[in-house]
């Protein structure tokens, strides 16, 4: 009998229906949806540390570290002002900042509006001895990310006053779940995990849920620590939304080149190099789709919501340019067409491991 597995994918989540011969061993299960809560919980917090100061400085995650800052930005913006901290001197500071830049639309979704057109918002890559000028010249330093290991990256050696944590949940997209402060020293390293990998055929991964998988660059973040030992018969799928397209200019560029120097490789060599998987501050979203091209067997995009942008059409062309990369990385919009692809691969009867909150599974505060 078929089985039935649901998985964080776009705003509601997806429901997939494996065919008879498929094997599912799934990860965290995707819960209800928590309600949504506030900062009332850390209110005394923030006002302890805020009162009486006059410049913030507040550290937030980038494209790579997302998290519902939306909602709660702006009751923390609040909070700030009724300490009499001037909106003017109120800067937020993205981490660890080596992604895509934060410009316009991608910045309205990851921040919200009221943020981006009421505060200052820029880009910073805190390496050790580079602090940022608001940075040093604040006197309240705060931070607020997402509850994963690789959050650390995002803190410099100056750490902030108070660091909140927010837990993403376990619901199908992404949501305040909680929020607690902690100390930036207690996020686990960010190291790949030991997975076993047996009588596998396919990894499942969803891109974590919306709004970060609008786009495929958002999605790649659940990449971010899978081990790539023992690959090279397997199949990956990445389950995204991709109704914002493929991510910002600078990543589909660097994604139209990879396409064109893979495809190159691949007819010349029959093969593609062994390419490390980047991580820490390192961390670049088409560098984690080389090393996943070079170390799976085939790497399967599922993202339904990509069909009705015009950049999944410029996908299509790119890779119908591209006939020897097109063999291993493959766009499916449709369930079926997920099932035809993995049949064709491993045959009728395969083992498939899913991990239906991709990258949210990592939580270091969901229980």
């Amino acid at each position: 009998m078929a089985e039935e597995l649901r998985i964080a994918l776009g705003w509601d989540g997806a429901s997939l229906t494996a065919p008879d011969g498929c094997v599912w061993r799934s990860g965290h299960p995707v819960e209800t949806a928590p309600a949504c809560v506030t900062l009332e919980t850390v209110r005394g917090e923030i006002g302890r540390v805020a009162r009486g100061r006059k410049r913030a400085a507040i550290l937030l995650g980038d494209v790579t570290l997302p998290a519902p800052y939306p909602r709660v930005l702006p009751e923390l913006t609040d909070l700030l002002t009724a300490c009499d901290i001037r909106p003017s001197r109120i800067v937020f500071l993205c981490c660890p900042g080596r992604a895509a830049p934060t410009l316009g639309l991608g910045a309205i979704r990851r921040y919200g509006e009221q943020t981006v057109g009421s505060f200052e918002l820029r880009d910073w890559d805190a390496d050790e001895g580079k602090l940022d000028p608001a940075y040093e010249a604040a006197d309240l330093r705060l931070a607020v990310l997402p509850a994963v290991p690789h959050s650390r990256c995002a803190v410099p050696s100056l750490v902030p006053e108070l660091c909140l944590c927010i837990d993403l949940g376990r619901g199908p997209r992404i949501e305040c779940a909680g929020v607690r402060p902690v100390d930036p020293a207690h996020f686990p390293s960010d190291t790949a995990r030991t997975v076993a990998v047996d009588d596998v055929a396919v990894d499942l991964l969803s891109g974590g849920g919306a709004p970060a998988d609008a786009t495929l660059e958002g999605a790649l973040v659940s990449l971010r620590g899978w081990t790539l030992d023992a690959a090279a018969t397997r199949s990956l799928v990445l389950a995204f939304d991709g109704r914002d397209g493929l991510g910002s200019a600078r990543f589909t560029l660097d994604l139209w080149a990879l396409l064109t120097q893979a495809d190159e490789e691949l007819a010349a060599a029959g093969r593609l190099p062994v390419v490390p998987a980047p991580g820490g501050r390192e961390w670049d979203a088409v560098g984690a789709l080389a090393a996943a091209l070079c170390a799976f067997r085939q790497v399967v995009l599922f993202a339904p919501g990509l069909a009705d942008h015009e950049e999944g059409d410029a996908l299509v062309e790119r890779l119908g340019e591209a006939p020897a990369i097109a063999h291993r990385l493959i766009w499916v919009a449709r369930e079926t067409d997920l099932w035809v692809a993995l049949e064709k691969a491993h045959g009728s009867r395969y083992t498939l491991r899913t991990e239906p909150l991709g990258w949210r599974s990592r939580s270091v505060c969901s229980t």
